[in-house]
């Protein structure tokens, strides 16, 4: 850790697509993940969780996956899944996924933290706080697009994005993604949560 960097290893992309977008690997728009690519995936996590025992930053180019080591203080966070969306990944089969995957980064690592991404979509922005409470070093990953949401009409960007998943027992909450523009009453605001 020469430089002081942290990593945060993210799955964006899981089999079956968790949300039809291009960004979750595929072209076609079909969102297909479910309980039957669980175990597959959970695969990929142990990999990468296994990996990260062993990190030297100065051979990655040996590597063309960062993935290789989890006990390394440069490993901050390995987060599960990115952006699936709702009704397509049910809650149920979210958190058995989660459960599955938490279980597999904990064999190799009890000091990094997971990220459990919020749903996006028609889901509850609070639906994985109080499953999140059942695990150590849990963080709930929240991505507001706030050019998309009504809720951000009235209220500036920090104030609506605490608001929301800010509870006094936690888990802990990253709010990882957020989309800039804003109505121009809120620009001032938005410029002092980013720049303080």
């Amino acid at each position: 850790m020469k430089c002081g960097m942290k990593v945060i290893a993210d799955l964006h992309v899981v089999q079956g697509s968790q949300n039809g977008n291009d960004h979750s690997g595929i072209r076609d728009g079909f969102q297909e993940w479910g309980d039957s690519n669980i175990k597959d995936i959970v695969a990929v996590i142990d990999f990468l969780a296994k990996r990260f025992n062993k990190l030297n930053f100065y051979s990655y180019y040996k590597t063309l996956f960062l993935c290789r080591y989890a006990n390394n203080p440069s490993l901050a966070t390995i987060e599960l899944m990115n952006e699936s969306h709702a009704p397509g990944v049910t809650p149920d089969s979210l958190k058995n996924y989660y459960k599955s995957e938490y279980d597999a980064v904990r064999k190799y690592t009890p000091s990094a933290y997971v990220i459990l991404s919020n749903q996006l979509e028609n889901a509850d922005p609070k639906e994985q706080l109080s499953f999140a409470r059942n695990f150590n070093h849990v963080v709930i990953d929240m991505h507001y697009y706030n050019l998309y949401l009504d809720e951000f009409s009235n209220m500036n960007v920090q104030s609506y994005a605490l608001k929301t998943v800010t509870t006094s027992n936690g888990p802990l909450s990253f709010v990882n993604q957020s989309y800039a523009a804003v109505a121009a009453i809120a620009v001032v605001w938005y410029k002092s949560f980013l720049f303080g």
